[in-house]
């Protein structure tokens, strides 16, 4: 899985689809975020990329915009 960190790219194809255990640009409840979606048992999770951060169960507003392609790091190494 992509590791992102603050001020890197993300590449995603547009796709309002999702399939399960895939990593997508999402918004729920009005939020923009970057997970993993996954079903369990009928109920929709979002799994976060940072095992420090738990499971969202998705309860309302919810949809996807694309599935991230790839990560570009934005650090700029200076010489």
């Amino acid at each position: 899985l992509p590791r992102i960190a603050e001020g890197d790219y993300v590449i995603a194809r547009k796709t309002s689809v999702a399939e399960s255990g895939r990593v997508y640009v999402c918004v729920n409840e009005g939020e923009c975020l970057v997970k993993i979606v996954r079903l369990y048992g009928g109920q929709l999770c979002l799994e976060s990329l940072n095992r420090a951060y738990g499971v969202i169960v998705v309860t309302g507003d919810f949809h996807v915009e694309g599935e991230v392609k790839h990560v570009l790091s934005g650090r700029i190494d200076v010489v």
